[in-house]
């Protein structure tokens, strides 16, 4: 496939879309709480082919609501997995009439084809007679297919509420009785009708109060609930879902531009960079309208002539300069290490700058200890766990659920740990000083995970041995590290640096590559296990 056909392609039909559903990927639905949904949602439409109701799918801004409503129109009018006919209406700045939802229905293409279907030529010239043709085709309908309804969904309510607070000076909650009132009159209108409603969390928790104070609202309200008797929530990808998303949407794309021939797989994005954009910007909407911005700039930087280098791959860090220039978004998160992340990658040239010059000049050997717990007790400190040590050792500590968890430090010069530190640690764990051990070895050799394996679990058996109690085995609270010599060099340079904002930031980004702190919280949470 030629690149320039590739290009085009994204030029013509963007493969995401945010806010509004992309019409060609209205049968895509990712996400354990949409396919959760859909089977309970499922069941509510069963109980309005009894009685006409209404129901509420609930999620923050972003998180496919509206896509699911979408996807509900696409498996009943285009794949035909259901019968009946969805209708979707948008609400602007005030409450439609039951006259424009009406007429909603009333021109409605699929209302149309089965018009057509029945041989009725569609004439109301009023309210009256257009009630009368649609009542009579959906009797019709439901004589062949005994599960056709008619579904309603009803989006962008939250924005509707808000304008109609503002521009009528009235209290929200008057303003969802009126909105209510109003598609009551619809389920009086039209049996086996259900309106489903798609309501922000703030705007839902006033749906649920006004419906509380109204005996009859509540008989033609039907919200499904999880297991904690609370309506499911639409809400964030887990990380699987979102390599999912950007897959499936990429093979779409493809399959409906004739692009099948390429194993897409995740392309243009490399793994790292959907794994960046989905810590960030972990709901649907924000994810998808993140790429879409990455593609855009891939494809205005490949139209530019002054570009040397045209690549369309999606690189860790091309993800983090897009996200940094959306950091004022409010659907995006909040937290400082993650933005701190982003920054580690776009410095990272800059940081590396630095580190390069620790290297070699510390004249440092390992048994110059002093120097070795010193630097390691800052470490350890700017990644805000405690420190506590003495002459019983090293140790670093983390508070986890109100309880403060201990993980003492053993340095190993090589890759075999002194006899002497095997009783000491023993000693440590049975008296519970300690939660955890966790050596760090000291070597000139790169981390080589196979090999490692198999000397670190020879030294955890034979430390086992230390232990009295036979019952229990604490070899899962051993832990080990690598650590090269250049490592070890750029900590202790770190440790001499006079600023300490500069400092923090600098062994921050060190532990960013080698994941120490990470390690540490998995081994404060293990515990032994019985034989």
């Amino acid at each position: 496939m030629k690149t320039s056909s590739f290009v085009e392609a994204l030029q013509q039909d963007p493969p995401f879309s945010f806010h509004n559903s992309n019409p060609y990927n209205k049968s895509l639905l990712v996400g354990t709480k949409a396919t959760e949904l859909k089977s309970l949602m499922d069941k509510v439409f069963e109980t309005c082919l009894v009685d006409s109701l209404m129901t509420a799918i609930v999620g923050n801004p972003g998180t496919g609501k509206t896509h699911f409503l979408w996807n509900l129109e696409y498996r009943t009018n285009i794949e035909k997995s259901k019968n009946g006919i969805v209708v979707i209406f948008n609400l602007k700045d005030k409450i439609p009439t039951t006259e424009q939802i009406l007429q909603s229905i009333y021109t409605n293409t699929h209302f149309v084809d089965l018009a057509e279907k029945y041989n009725v030529v569609l004439k109301g010239e009023n309210y009256d007679d257009k009630k009368q043709e649609i009542n009579y085709l959906l009797s019709r309908a439901k004589e062949d297919w005994k599960d056709f309804g008619l579904f309603i969904g009803v989006d962008t309510v939250d924005e509707c509420i808000r304008k109609i607070v503002d521009l009528k000076n009235v209290e929200s909650d008057k303003a969802v009785v009126d909105l209510l009132g109003t598609y009551r009159l619809i389920l009086d209108t039209f049996d086996n009708t259900a309106v489903i409603f798609a309501l922000t969390k703030d705007v839902y928790h006033i749906f649920r109060d006004v419906i509380s104070g109204d005996q009859t609202l509540r008989r033609r309200i039907l919200v499904p609930n999880g297991i904690d008797d609370k309506p499911i929530e639409f809400g964030s990808l887990k990380e699987k879902e979102a390599y999912e998303l950007v897959t499936v949407s990429m093979k779409e794309w493809a399959k409906r531009n004739n692009l099948e021939e390429i194993d897409f797989g995740n392309y243009p994005f490399s793994k790292e960079a959907i794994y960046l954009a989905w810590r960030v910007a972990s709901t649907p909407g924000s994810l998808t309208k993140i790429c879409s911005q990455c593609l855009n700039k891939k494809v205005c930087e490949y139209n530019d002539t002054t570009t040397k280098e045209k690549s369309l791959k999606i690189s860790e860090y091309e993800m983090a300069t897009i996200l940094l220039k959306n950091k004022s978004d409010p659907t995006l998160d909040y937290r400082e290490k993650l933005w701190n992340n982003i920054d580690y990658i776009i410095k990272k040239d800059e940081y590396e700058s630095l580190l390069k010059d620790f290297i070699g000049n510390q004249n440092w050997q390992f048994k110059d200890k002093g120097i070795l717990y010193e630097s390691f007790k800052d470490y350890f400190l700017s990644l805000e766990f405690s420190i506590n040590s003495g002459e019983r050792g090293l140790f670093v500590g983390y508070t986890i659920d109100g309880n403060k968890k201990e993980v003492e430090l053993k340095f190993v010069d090589g890759t075999k740990i002194p006899k002497i530190d095997f009783k000491s640690v023993a000693n440590n764990l049975l008296k519970g000083i300690s939660n955890a051990c966790l050596f760090i070895y000291i070597t000139d050799e790169e981390h080589d995970e196979k090999k490692d394996f198999f000397i670190y679990e020879n030294e955890f058996i034979e430390i086992s041995r230390y232990f009295r109690n036979k019952d229990i085995d604490y070899t899962p609270t051993l832990g080990s590290k690598r650590l090269t010599s250049n490592d070890i060099e750029k900590i202790i340079g770190v440790k001499k640096m006079t600023n300490i904002k500069e400092r923090k930031k600098l062994f921050n980004y060190i532990d960013n590559k080698l994941k120490m702190a990470r390690y540490l919280k998995s081994l404060m949470v293990t515990k032994p296990s019985k034989i």
